[in-house]
């Protein structure tokens, strides 16, 4: 029985490892999307390798339990910690890219019935978004 929850383990294991390398390479494509008119599609993009990224996370969470079990070492699983903050990190650049373009094309289009202007609360909470994010990236 114990032969037989190992075997299970390992392969979960595996899984998990062949899992974060597809995510990474995921990851790794978020630096070619360039295309200003599809922020928030990429956004949304984001968010489902997000959701793949949470249900790898509750795996190795299973993995660690039955190691702790087992009385085995656990596995250390580094690349979690960085993808996490690489997702948050393109979410929160597409996200908000994607707003500032709406944003930029509902006033466009205000400016040609009124004079209607982009109010000081707009702009500063863009600016904050932006500079929330150059920083982060500055960091990293």
């Amino acid at each position: 029985m114990r032969q037989l929850s190992e075997q299970l383990l390992a392969s979960q294991q595996v899984k998990v490892a062949t899992e974060l390398h597809k995510i990474r390479q995921r990851c790794d494509d978020f630096y070619d999307y360039l295309e200003p008119h599809m922020m928030l599609q990429y956004a949304g993009d984001v968010r489902i390798v997000q959701k793949k990224l949470s249900e790898v996370v509750e795996q190795i969470q299973w993995i660690h339990r039955e190691q702790s079990l087992y009385k085995l070492p656990l596995t250390a699983y580094p690349d979690v910690e960085d993808l996490g903050g690489s997702l948050d990190l393109f979410y929160r650049l597409f996200y908000v890219i994607g707003r500032w373009q709406k944003a930029e094309k509902k006033y466009a289009a205000l400016n040609l019935f009124s004079s209607h202007h982009i109010t000081s609360s707009e702009l500063l909470g863009f600016r904050f978004c932006f500079f929330f994010i150059f920083r982060f990236w500055a960091v990293r």
